[in-house]
């Protein structure tokens, strides 16, 4: 019998998503309050609460919020529970409901990602209930650094643990937890050098061109130094142990990195399938020939859609005939 281990590397997969158009909330809620101008907060008004459910109905829309295979009502009332806060509310809060909003759509993603593969599998195996292909999913991340620092320039204290990012990966991770057959996998996050800041690229090339001077410098012509450690590491542990347990026959590795390759192929030795979904990102030839597949669970453009359907789902498959 098949069975599947689906392991996604957290940090690639976040940085895909947007080319494969999914629309974030922070931007979508703001586009869609634009569009509508200022609401004037008056609950009681039903001018306010008409235009307010207009609003609600257009960023779920966007967001496309709603799982196949789940309550489609629950679901929906409870995405225009966050919205209702973040449009009603201000500063902090606000910034929180966002946070879980956006955790909640990515762990959807995820969802609809596994969801698709293991559909497009059952055509081979053939069983009764596709899910159940499914051994375990393993999502890779570093655990959301907690330290505070100074802003570069302006020398505000700055608390990592109050940023849109920390929150979003905290609510992240607490659906994983929550979802069944689903395993979360931490690293560590540390700052990388002796400081926290670093000159975005293109600040770089302004100053260096004189297109820039120091004294023009502000807080936002900085990023933060912080790396992930030992993700990889624990990637590679698991497809060893995988394999060699006998626990899964199929891998689905969701990356495109090429450290993987000695583990992708201590798999294939073991008799194991390795299939590669980069997210429609180009792949390394060190890490493409020791792979048997390469599919796409999402279709490039548009991993929103419907639930799991081959002509959604899998716009490429490639057999890969190498041997090890």
């Amino acid at each position: 019998m098949t069975r599947v281990a689906i392991l996604i590397d957290g940090g690639f997969f976040l940085k895909r998503l947007p080319g494969l158009g999914v629309n974030f909330p922070k931007k979508v809620i703001q586009d869609a309050v634009d569009n509508f101008g200022t609401i004037p907060k008056h609950p009681n008004n039903q001018k306010f609460i008409d235009k307010q459910n207009t609003i609600i109905t257009e960023i779920i829309d966007a967001l496309s919020l709603v799982l196949p295979y789940r309550k489609q009502e629950k679901s929906r009332e409870i995405a225009a529970f966050h919205i209702k806060e973040i449009l009603t509310k201000d500063g902090t809060q606000q910034d929180i409901r966002i946070a879980e909003l956006h955790a909640a759509q990515v762990s959807e993603q995820i969802r609809r990602l596994v969801n698709n593969h293991l559909y497009r599998l059952n055509k081979i195996a053939c069983v009764p209930n596709y899910t159940s292909l499914l051994y375990r999913c393993f999502f890779y991340d570093g655990r959301p650094f907690e330290g505070t620092t100074r802003k570069p320039v302006t020398r505000n204290d700055y608390d990592f643990r109050k940023t849109p990012e920390y929150q979003m990966r905290k609510a992240l991770f607490d659906e994983i937890r929550r979802t069944p057959n689903f395993a979360l996998r931490l690293g560590e996050t540390s700052r990388d050098g002796e400081s926290f800041w670093q000159l975005l690229p293109s600040t770089h090339k302004a100053l260096l061109k004189g297109e820039k001077s120091i004294d023009d410098l502000t807080d936002d012509d900085f990023k933060t130094t912080l790396r992930q450690r030992a993700v990889d590491l624990r990637i590679g542990l698991d497809i060893a142990t995988i394999t060699l347990k006998r626990q899964a026959n199929t891998l689905i590795l969701v990356t495109g990195d090429s450290d993987f390759v000695p583990a992708a192929k201590l798999a294939r030795r073991e008799g194991c399938q390795v299939i590669l979904d980069p997210l429609h990102q180009s792949v390394k030839p060190e890490l493409f020939e020791h792979i048997d597949k390469l599919n796409s669970g999402f279709q490039r453009g548009n991993s929103q859609g419907g639930g799991a359907n081959p002509d959604y789902a899998f716009d490429l498959e490639q057999e890969v005939q190498n041997d090890d």
